[in-house]
């Protein structure tokens, strides 16, 4: 089986890091059931869980972007 990939549109590195947020949040159930690896599949990740680290992974990859002019 072929390993999945995300597409994001042509933009800014802050307009991928919004994209890649966002789909942590709304595809994770998504990625999860469809990993090729049955532990995985099996894995629930709940929002309550997920949202300080999303805003933390936002917070940092920003950060970063900034920091090397990107």
């Amino acid at each position: 089986m072929r390993a999945r990939q995300w597409i994001y549109r042509p933009g800014t590195v802050r307009d991928h890091v919004e994209q890649a947020i966002h789909d942590l949040r709304s595809s994770r159930g998504y990625c999860l059931g469809t990993n090729q690896d049955e532990k995985i599949q099996g894995l629930k990740i709940y929002s309550e869980t997920l949202e300080p680290i999303a805003i933390e992974a936002e917070k940092e990859l920003t950060r970063l972007a900034d920091q090397l002019d990107l």
